[in-house]
């Protein structure tokens, strides 16, 4: 990295109380130089438009597979490259963006060679609020035009079925701000920067991110409707959807909903994630008639649709590819949720579900598609990580004196001892490294009596049942054609609910952890040969562990075995 051209720029902004107040900024040419200057981003740099194509159809991607790449990259002088610049929220200032739109363009070096490059804005990735703000359209809900796509009505926010759709851009923007008739569709009255810009539309650009549009917004609305929904059939039932989430199993890296949910409104995005992956189970069959001869009755049934219609609508948008007809049918997922959303949630809305969200997803997602490449390509989240981890945490370690060099010391620190950590580290097998809390110890030729004791007890939980009920079968089975041996005995069986693996993994299979219930669920890599006689996962199959035992045999080393 040539660290020399991020040197920062310090300028003064006010003085209040005899203090001076500075902006440290770094040139963005000197940053896109900088980046550039990296050999592993200059060596895959993409200089031109790609027709992608996938199962022999039209495909979108990465951005440099979409429309407006190729359009752009037209509009150029012959011999010349596009430079795509991705802004973030307000990351930037727009005077600060004059030097990148000289009329002749730039020259930048990229793997050792001098490309010339026009630099056009392709993207600006943010919320709701900071679209209205780049597009200088009013940021109130209530406005009679929130949208910052399309002059669609606010009272037609909710509607599902629209067919005609105006949409904004510089030219009829500019129209309405200099006939003094900002107001009629929402526009501030502040000239755009952007319309300066002939290579781009601020209206089309600023682009939904699927953490605050799904995660942090429809579907918060979607549990918070719920919420009200039960609360209005049977108040009890909002008690019986807390207790479910309370009682689901610890799984590593899953986030317990210990109090269910109480907390929605301090939820992270990646919580709600989470989230979406149980409700489907947690609504299903929760109540069956109308007991208490509600208005607006919600069948159970319709109910956990709407959440199975979201799942598929989601992970259909974290797709990599989209060809023209997942495009089509990602359009059919959307609307089939949407529809049912209206449906079910609308009386318990405020606001009927004028939601811009709401509108801006529905009908806009898909051409954004066609012009960028895929949405994963313009989430914050890639981009609020770096601002968490470069500014905010550093700035919270600091003394708050001299803040910008603390900062720049804390990360070269980090930036050091990652480094060493890097090369000291190797890749740890998952073997066994021990064993923990023993649950239960027999003999060979006295298991099959002990099991059945044991599965009496009624504080076993099912799951060690299910392995005592198979533990003698699969471990003369394994004996037999794995290591092939024969003819043993007598052997010595302790079983553990806890082990700790090399690479300091630990896997349970505890009746009680923390007064629950915990089976660790496993990947299993399969062999070759035995791999067809399994639906595999590209020769990963996955279980859940029942038991887990060392064998003990005379003469032999021991056998760390699990049951899955």
């Amino acid at each position: 990295m040539k660290i020399p051209i991020l040197t920062s720029k310090k300028h003064k902004i006010l003085t209040y109380n005899n203090i001076d107040y500075y902006l440290f900024y770094h040139p963005v040419l000197n940053c896109i130089k900088n980046i550039l200057s990296i050999s592993d981003i200059s060596q895959n740099f993409t200089l031109k438009f790609e027709n992608f194509k996938y199962k022999g159809e039209k495909a979108y991607s990465e951005q440099y597979t979409g429309n407006w790449w190729k359009n752009t990259e037209a509009s150029l002088p012959h011999g010349s490259n596009l430079l795509s610049i991705i802004l973030y929220s307000d990351a930037t200032t727009t005077d600060t963006l004059d030097p990148l739109f000289a009329e002749k363009g730039i020259d930048l070096e990229v793997d050792n060679k001098t490309f010339w490059f026009f630099p056009h804005i392709s993207t600006i990735i943010c919320d709701w609020p900071e679209a209205a703000t780049f597009s200088l359209v009013y940021k109130s809900t209530n406005s009679n035009f929130p949208c910052h796509f399309c002059l669609i009505s606010k009272t037609l926010l909710a509607d599902t079925d629209l067919s005609d759709v105006t949409f904004r851009n510089n030219e009829n923007m500019q129209e309405y701000f200099y006939n003094n008739a900002g107001q009629d569709v929402s526009l501030e009255n502040i000239p755009n920067y952007f319309w300066s810009l002939s290579s781009i539309n601020v209206y089309s650009v600023t682009v939904p991110d699927r953490m605050h549009h799904l995660n942090l917004g429809l579907f918060h609305y979607q549990i918070e409707f719920t919420q009200a929904l039960l609360q209005k059939q049977d108040s009890s039932l909002v008690n019986k959807i807390d207790n479910r989430l309370s009682k689901i199993s610890r799984f590593q890296k899953f986030q317990m909903f210990t109090n269910g949910l109480q907390s929605i409104s301090r939820m992270t995005a990646k919580e709600y994630r989470i989230l979406m992956k149980v409700m489907v189970f947690v609504v299903d069959n929760l109540y069956k008639k109308n007991e208490n001869n509600v208005e607006n009755f919600v069948e159970n049934k319709k109910l956990s649709e709407v959440y199975a219609k979201w799942n598929k609508m989601y992970m259909m948008s974290r797709s990599e590819i989209f060809t023209e007809s997942d495009l089509e049918n990602f359009r059919k997922d959307t609307f089939e949720w949407a529809k049912l959303f209206v449906e079910i949630f609308k009386p318990y809305s405020r606001s009927k579900l004028k939601f811009s969200k709401f509108h801006l997803w529905i009908y806009h997602i898909f051409e954004l598609i066609r012009q960028f490449g895929i949405i994963n390509g313009y989430t914050t989240k890639t981009y609020e990580s770096l601002h968490k981890d470069f500014v905010k945490i550093p700035y919270r370690m600091s003394n708050k004196k001299n803040v910008e060099d603390q900062i720049m010391k804390t990360l070269k620190r980090q930036d050091i001892i990652n480094v060493i950590n890097k090369k000291q580290k190797k890749k740890k097998p998952t073997k066994l490294l021990n064993f923990s809390s023993k649950l239960f110890e027999t003999k060979l030729t006295e298991a099959n009596i002990y099991f059945c004791e044991k599965m009496n007890d009624p504080n076993i939980n099912d799951n060690i049942i299910k392995g005592f009920n198979q533990f003698l079968e699969c471990f003369n089975d394994f004996l037999d054609n794995i290591l092939k041996v024969k003819n043993i005995k007598e052997c010595d069986i302790i079983i553990y609910d806890t082990a700790t693996l090399e690479n300091e993994s630990i896997i349970r299979a505890k009746n009680k952890f923390h007064d629950k219930p915990w089976f660790s669920n496993v990947a299993i890599s399969m062999n070759s040969n035995e791999s067809s006689d399994y639906q595999s996962d590209e020769g990963l199959c996955y279980g859940k562990i029942l038991l887990m035992a060392k064998i003990e045999i005379e003469e032999k080393p021991s056998l760390n075995l699990a049951l899955v």
